[in-house]
Formats: C-alpha cells, structure tokens, sequence
C-alpha cells in the first residue's frame, strides 16, 4: 500500500488561481481601469496641443561639382560617415544660436492669452538674461516698461528698451502681458534638446523636425534652422576656401622666388664655363676625341705607307725604285700632295722622252748629248721627289705628333666635363622641379579663387517646412493609455490583495492547507433529473442555467457514467490504496453541521463499493433523528 501524500503548499500563484481571482474580482479591475482611463483622459485634455513641423535636406555635393575641389578630410574619408557628421553639425550649438539669434527665441510671453507672434522687428541683446518687460495695450498705443525704463509709442512702431526692441503690430485681445527674456545659452539648450534629427535608410536625404505648442514657431523653426545651416556651411566653405587660397598664395610667392633663383644660378653656371650647355660640350668632345683618334690611325697609316716607298726609293736597286713609284703612284699623297705629284709627272715625261729616244731602229746613242741629259734630268728630278716623300713623311710625323697632343688636350678637358654635366644636370632638375610645383600650385590656386567665389554648398534644402495643420496626439494618447494601464495594475493589485486578506475556504487545496490531511476526492453537488415546481419555477425566473448537465450517483442505478459516479469511484479507490486500507473494516461518515451530505456520501459510497464485489452494511447513526 503507498502512502498518502499530504500536498505542498507553495507561495506562488497558478495560472488557474489567478484566472479564478479574475472571475470573482473582474467588477473591481475594471472599475479600476475605467477610473485610469478617466483620469488619463483628463490629463490628456488638459495638455495643450503641440504640432510638429518637419523639412528635408539633402547632400548634394554640389560645391565640389563646380569648383572640382574636395574639401573634406581626407584622413577621415574611409571611417567617418558624412551624414551623420552633418547630422551633429545641425545639432551643434553654432547652428543653433544663429536660429536664437534670427528669430529672436530669447524673448517669450508669459501671459497664456498673448502670442510671441504678436511681435515684430525683435532684437535682443545676446548677453541679456532673466529680465521681464510689462507691456499695458491701449487703444492707440502700447507702454511697455523694463526695470525703471518705460516707452510709449503706437502700434506698429518699434519700442527700444535698450537690451530689446520690438515692435506690436496691433492691439491683442488683452489688457496687459508679460514677456521673459530668457539667457541666450538656455535657449540654445532647449533648442538643440529639442531637434528631432533623422536619416532616411539608404539615402542622403535627412529630416529636420521640431515639436511646439504654436505651429508657426514650430515652422519658423525648423526652417531657419535648416536655412541657416545651408547658409553656415557655404561660409564654412568659403572660408576654408579663402584660407587655402591665402596658403597657396604664399607657397607660390616662395616657390616662384626659388624658381628665379634656381634659374639664375643655371645661367651664371653656364655663363662661367662658356657653354650653352655641358652636355653638348661633352658630347661634342667625345665626338671630337673619336675624330682625332680615326685622323690619327689615318695619318700613322700613311706615315707608315710613305716611310716604307721612301726606304725602297733609296734603295741601289733599279727594280725596287721603279716598284716604288708605282706604289706611289697609286697612293693618296698623289692628290694630298702636289709637290710630289708634279714631280713624279715631270719624271714620268723624262723617262718617256728617254725611252723614245733610247728604243726603237732610229734610236740615239747612249753618248747622244740629249740622252745624257735626259738621263741627268731623271735622276734629278727622282732625287726631288724622294726629298718629297721624305719631306712627307716628316710632316705626316709632325702631324702625328700635333693629334696626340690634341688628344691629350681633349682627354684633359673631358675628364673634367662630367663633373660640370652632373652639376649642370642637378641645377637643371632643380629648376624643372620647381617649375613644375610651381605650375601645379597656380592651378590649385586659381582653383581656390573660384572655390572662394562660389556661393553655393554641399547641402540642397529639398523641401521646407509647410504650417502644420494637425495636432499631434502622441501626448493626450499616451496618457490615455498610461492611465488605462495604471487603472488596470491598480485593479490587479486591489484584487489579489483583498484574495490575500480574506480568509475563507473556497478550494480543497484551501481545507488541506487548513487542516493539514490529505484530500481523498471532490463530490459534486448531486442533482436528479426530476425537478420540482420550484425549481422549474426558479427557472422561468433565470435563477437555473437550461444547459447545465446533471449530475447522477451510484444510487440512481440508471447510469453507468456521470461525473458524480466518478467522483465516488475516486473516493473508493483513494480508500482501498491508502494506508491501511485493505484491513479497513468500518467507516465512519461525519460532519460538523445536519444538512452538509453525510447521508448521501455514505450511501453512495456504500453502493460504489458494492459494485466492487464486497459486502457493505450501511449504518445510520443520526440519533437527532
């Protein structure tokens, strides 16, 4: 046999208790949520309307178009986002004090009835602060009055106070006002808290809104906010434009100087060494070397040529000095010389005058005077020309000599043009360098001259903010709802405090937590399915509920299932698997008051064991009756 299990009472609530709460207690928390509602209702209609006014703005780049210069960053191209850095530029205090200071925001009414727009031509002090003006309106005329200061003066006309001048264009609806002149950092304060800033996702649009109980300052706002910082990033620009402009300036004075100087000392240079240039100098040299050394190689072949003839023309042998003066007559000396050429033509017609008088069948005598001095004449003039040869040779010799010594002159001179080359190279770098830097800084200067005239941005307003017409209710809304949900919480909290407080058993979970004993089963209240008058009567009336379902006992004998049969089969079978319960042998049935259902618990748990097969003998035991 197992043991009854006494249950655990714990201190959280279940969801069916809680549903159970809801059921018995619903009057309360919806009196309670309807009190929340009507209180939020009437805080919601006591706040006064507030519109919102709303402008678009965009980045258009559209400065960096014209002038084709990008004045950013560069350092911060690839980690800062360009939006959000004009979205904190709209929520700087700059911008926002250009709006204080245009629209005058310093200057309020305190008098619920009388409007700020009432007013034109204000001007404010900027250093002005907590300080009031009293303004009494009269037919005619408007007496205004600051500290011991007052002024008189019509309608439409500007009234100077000193630190405020204003002017009231009609007369308002009431008698008197007041107006507050606020610090201007306060005001700025309030401003940029209240700026409501936004992209719009995957575009370069953003949008400037701003929430007021009057809808034309919400709108003057707003616009004057996006059209003063259309208006500051232009000057913002010009001025990063004129500070470029100033500094290129300067950087073109300078580099156009080093240019000057650069360029002079080029020209002295070459002025010092002669030269147009020491690169033509060397080159030329070098051509000139190489023509001294072929002349050179030519002339010590000729010498050599001409030395060997001038050897075999002295030599005693007839037939090498005729050998001779045909290798000589075939030379270039023939036409570089005519000395020789004249005399080796004058022994050419000796000889062949010779010939003709020494051959053939009428030839002369070798003793013949003519003969003898032909042959005289020869040798004569052969002598000649071997004195031209010889003298040939020695001025190809001396020759010879003077291009070595030019050549040795020219290496001389060329080992010091290098040097020169190399120095005029660098003077000529230099200059071309700053030529060069100096042309880019003229293009990047009048490039900044046309940046510093262009009056135009990188910010496009798309659209200004039109008056707004509609209230907003997010405010009278979200009261409402807080107070529907404040009563609702209230109403909970009422309900399970009162479940807390009351002490009386309404469940068996209740009795076994009172009574510390377990609970065996639940036994519906047992109806029959005849009714009485009464109670047919009672349901005429509405007392009854027509759909709900009878509930039987085992006594009835005519069903076999119903909830109430299950019930006491419950308590049966709880019985015999307690403890103890097989040597259970009588039972008693009992309760504190007649009427609670004794007898009918007993009977029908007698017949509900019955039916299990043992034998049961039901006592009554009421001796009351």
């Amino acid at each position: 046999m197992r043991a009854i299990e006494y249950p655990e009472v714990s201190g959280t609530v279940t969801f069916r208790q809680a549903l159970t709460v809801l059921r018995r207690r619903y009057l309360l928390i919806l009196g309670m949520t309807l009190l929340g509602a009507v209180v939020g209702f009437f805080l919601a209609s006591r706040t006064p309307a507030t519109y919102q006014a709303s402008a678009m703005i965009r980045l258009a780049g559209e400065r960096q178009t014209l002038t084709g210069v990008e004045e950013g960053a560069p350092q911060l191209v690839r980690t800062a986002d360009p939006l959000l850095s004009i979205i904190e530029l709209l929520r700087s205090r700059a911008v926002a004090g250009v709006v204080v200071d245009s629209l005058s925001l310093q200057v309020t009414s305190r008098t619920p009835d009388f409007s700020r727009e009432e007013l034109t031509r204000v001007k404010v002090d900027p250093r002005t602060a907590g300080d009031s003006v009293q303004l009494v309106f009269g037919e005619s005329e408007v007496k205004a009055q600051r500290a011991e200061r007052e002024v008189t003066s019509a309608y439409g006309q500007l009234i100077n106070l000193g630190v405020v001048q204003f002017a009231v264009s009609s007369r308002p609806a009431v008698e008197t006002a007041t107006l507050g002149i606020a610090s201007r950092e306060q005001v700025i304060d309030g401003l940029v808290a209240g700026l409501l800033i936004s992209r719009r996702s995957e575009t370069d649009v953003i949008d400037v809104r701003y929430i007021a109980q009057n809808p034309r300052t919400a709108q003057r706002i707003v616009n004057s906010t996006v059209e003063g910082f259309q208006t500051l990033n232009v000057q913002w620009a010009r001025e990063r434009s004129r500070r470029r402009r100033e500094f290129l300036s300067e950087q073109l004075a300078q580099t156009d100087s080093m240019l000057a100087r650069a360029q002079a000392e080029l020209s002295s240079f070459r002025s010092r060494q002669q030269l147009a240039s020491s690169r033509d100098a060397l080159a030329s040299q070098q051509t000139a070397l190489l023509a001294l050394d072929a002349r050179r190689e030519e002339l010590d072949a000729d010498r050599r040529t001409f030395t060997a003839l001038l050897g075999r023309l002295k030599a005693s042998d007839e037939a090498s000095r005729t050998e001779a003066l045909r290798a000589l007559a075939t030379s270039m000396a023939m036409a570089d010389n005519p000395a020789i050429g004249g005399l080796y033509q004058q022994l050419l017609g000796y000889q062949a005058r010779l010939d003709s008088m020494t051959t053939g069948p009428w030839r002369a005598s070798a003793n013949n005077p003519d003969v003898v001095q032909l042959k005289a004449l020869s040798r004569t003039t052969e002598n000649q020309l071997v004195q031209a040869v010889s003298s040939h040779v020695g001025a190809l010799d001396a020759r010879v000599d003077a291009l070595g010594a030019l050549r040795q002159r020219t290496g001389a001179s060329m080992q010091v043009l290098p040097a020169m080359a190399e120095e005029e190279m660098r003077l000529s770098r230099r200059v071309d360098a700053l030529a060069t830097s100096a042309d880019e800084l003229r293009s990047d200067f009048q490039r900044a001259r046309m940046a510093e005239a262009v009056e135009a941005g990188d910010i496009d307003v798309v659209a200004l903010a039109p008056l707004p017409s509609t209230a907003l209710l997010s405010g009278a809304v979200l009261k409402l709802a807080m107070g529907l949900f404040l009563g609702l919480m209230l109403g909970l909290v009422f309900a399970y405090v009162l479940e807390a407080l009351n002490t009386s058993i309404r469940r068996p979970e209740d009795l076994e937590a009172v009574l510390h004993v377990p609970g065996l089963a639940v036994i519906p209240r047992i109806t029959s399915g005849s009714r009485t008058g009464g109670s047919a009567f009672r349901k005429l009336l509405g007392n009854g509920k027509a759909g709900r379902q009878e509930v039987g006992s085992p006594l009835t004998g005519g069903q076999t299932f119903s909830i109430g049969i299950e019930a006491f089969r419950n308590l049966r079978t709880s019985l015999i698997w307690s403890d103890g319960g097989e040597a259970l042998k009588s039972l008693v049935v009992t309760s504190a008051a007649p009427g609670e259902g004794k007898t009918l618990c007993a009977a029908n748990l007698a017949v509900a064991l019955a039916y299990d097969g043992l034998n049961v003998l039901l006592v009554d035991c009421d001796i009351r009756r």
